[in-house]
């Protein structure tokens, strides 16, 4: 992954008659192959003990190290920051240390709360993750001092999330040769 790559997917997530689950997250992990997060709000990749528990959720599991998580964000567990919004979508990583669900773990700002599509419709939507190490001129937030840097976008049902890109070098999650575990987690 360290090179560059593009996916792509596809996901349905159904509210039904109650509310929704938390939601998933892509994750690019070079932690273990079995890594896990906490279930629940840290949706499978994230935890913090103290911001867990002071939104009731469990209090003991950690994140996934090494990781950078693209979460789509269905139910909002807490107020004050970026997990409040039940319909988010948002990048998240550590480093090298347990990725969270906390503000502090979010990458350059990247959570948008204003989705034009509900996450938990039933509809089926439509996602591109795209990393590239030298970032087209139009991606500005991955231009650093007129000098293009690794840039992650994220495309839902046809619109940019981030259109200027996060920046973000996935080298920093202590990838082995470039390589790494790629999946998702709810």
């Amino acid at each position: 992954v360290a090179g560059g790559f593009s996916t792509s997917f596809t996901f349905r997530i159904t509210a039904g008659t109650g509310t929704p689950g938390d939601g998933i997250a892509f994750v690019i992990q070079n932690s273990a192959p079995n890594a896990l997060g906490y279930g629940g709000c840290g949706i499978g990749f994230g935890g913090d003990p103290q911001y867990l528990s002071d939104t009731g959720c469990a209090t003991t599991a950690g994140g996934i190290s090494k990781s950078v998580a693209v979460e789509f964000k269905t139910y909002p567990n807490n107020t004050g920051n970026y997990s409040n919004y039940g319909n988010s979508v948002a990048v998240l990583s550590n480093g090298t240390g347990a990725n969270c669900i906390d503000p502090s773990c979010v990458v350059d700002g990247a959570v948008n709360n204003n989705l034009s599509s509900t996450l938990a419709d039933g509809n089926v939507h439509s996602v591109a993750i795209t990393y590239t190490l030298q970032a087209a001129p139009a991606k500005t937030n991955c231009i650093v001092n007129s000098v293009a840097k690794p840039c992650l976008d994220v495309i839902l049902d046809g619109n940019d999330l981030f259109p200027g890109g996060v920046l973000f070098d996935l080298t920093t999650i202590g990838l082995a040769n470039g390589t790494a575990w790629v999946g998702f987690t709810a």
